[in-house]
């Protein structure tokens, strides 16, 4: 950067022509390799396992009283009657849908633990076993809270579609759910997180154990049906508590810090040439405007946040760092022998969809930034600040996932109109 000088003397830094001598390289793949690289990070996008040594909780439903464990075909029956459907998100609604969720659900403040140790071995044990396992940063002192949801019975039949789980209350980040011993068969749990996908069948352990389930709120999940008996699990929300996260402790030696410094260095330094002013990282997950702050981020974004800001601080670069939402649409024309669920426009209107087509030709592609704040989560003006294509990183990024909505104009005489792919992504955006 013109005008900045980071070394004072030629006593601190020798060599100073070498350093600065412009370098052979594109900025923009050096860092797409390098903020895709492993540092180390062991946490999993979503989490199953059976629990060891578990409290009987004392279950108790108002009206009902004390549930039996393992779970009898009685008490299912009369667990039901005390329940009811359980809706699901669509939109800013709640919608009840048995084509898509078909479950029981009993409230909250309608469940009761008759035994004690049940609420401290889901403070201690649980939340220590889920935040290992996701690779999120611990201490006692500030834990993340787990707050039980609902409580959720599946009998033959019962499914839910694949879906994201909703932040259910400001600070949320994932979801726990506890399978109280109940036989049963079918029930599979399907997650996905970009191109990676996992299937965790919890039937087998049914009958008399305690299995444990967790991802983050932004895992794409689904429940296969139940094809007999009946599943009864504790919903839970995990809810974080502090105020910063803690960045996790990186040796120094490791060669992607050390590959990552050396190519932040020689931006600081403008040794690339011609280099762009700022680039946007697309983030693992995605995060409302409401949880976008460094706090709320989740596994391996907190744990890359957290690198950057340890090496600009300890190198003493330039850096800023601002957390966006963003759209990114790709226009194009449509294959329509490939196509053959259309939505088209009702009264010349243009409205998004979930449809599936593929695209016969691409156009161009745009990216608009709906929320920006700083990494403390204080927002900030998206007025003139703007990011080009050639700067998000991966490139590929959407080449490899499904849109989140699409659109299509209809026919424009005898050609195909337009079609556009709509994807909503969190990103980082590092800028000198």
């Amino acid at each position: 950067m013109e005008g900045h000088t980071e070394f004072e003397s030629d006593e601190e830094f020798s060599g100073e022509e070498e350093e600065l001598e412009e370098i052979d390289g594109d900025l923009r793949e050096d860092l797409e390799d390098a903020l895709s690289a492993d540092f180390a990070f062991a946490g999993q996008y979503a989490h199953s396992s059976v629990l060891d040594v578990v409290p009987l909780p004392g279950l108790s439903v108002d009206g009902m009283g004390v549930v039996g464990l393992p779970l009898s075909p009685r008490d299912a029956d009369i667990l039901r009657l005390h329940a009811k459907q359980a809706p699901f998100g669509h939109g800013d609604k709640s919608v009840v849908d048995t084509a898509v969720r078909k479950t029981w659900e009993v409230a909250a403040d309608a469940v009761k633990f008759k035994n004690p140790e049940w609420d401290k071995f889901v403070a201690d044990i649980v939340v220590k076993k889920v935040v290992q396992a996701l690779g999120v940063s611990y201490s006692p002192a500030i834990a993340p809270r787990c707050d039980l949801h609902k409580l959720l019975l599946y009998e033959t039949g019962s499914h839910f579609a694949p879906h994201q789980d909703t932040e259910k209350e400001p600070g949320m980040f994932a979801t726990v759910i506890i399978i109280l011993p109940s036989e049963y068969t079918g029930g599979q749990v399907r997650v996905s997180h970009g191109t990676k996908k996992t299937t965790f069948d919890t039937a087998l352990s049914s009958a008399t154990g305690f299995t444990l389930l967790t991802w983050y709120t932004d895992v794409k999940h689904e429940v296969k049906p139940i094809t007999s008996g009946f599943r009864l699990a504790l919903s839970y929300k995990l809810i974080h508590t502090a105020h910063n996260t803690l960045p996790p402790s990186i040796p120094d030696s490791d060669v992607a810090i050390q590959t990552l410094t050396t190519i932040l260095r020689n931006w600081n330094n403008s040794r690339y040439g011609d280099e762009p002013s700022q680039v946007a990282y697309i983030l693992d997950h995605e995060y409302s405007s409401k949880s976008l702050k460094r706090a709320s981020l989740k596994g391996a974004d907190a744990h890359l946040v957290g690198v950057l800001v340890r090496i600009c601080k300890k190198e003493s670069l330039d850096f800023k760092f601002h957390l966006a939402c963003v759209e990114h649409t790709i226009s194009g024309t449509p294959d329509m022998e490939s196509s053959s669920d259309w939505m088209y426009s009702k009264g010349g209107k243009r409205r998004w969809d979930r449809s599936e087509f593929s695209m016969e030709e691409f156009h161009n592609g745009d990216t608009k930034i709906t929320h920006l704040v700083t990494l403390d989560g204080v927002p900030c003006s998206t007025r003139g600040v703007s990011i080009d294509e050639e700067d998000l990183i991966p490139k590929t990024v959407f080449e490899e996932e499904n849109p989140d909505y699409t659109e299509y104009a209809g026919y424009m005489g005898n050609e195909p109109g337009d079609a556009s792919y709509l994807y909503n992504r969190s990103v980082l955006l590092i800028s000198v």
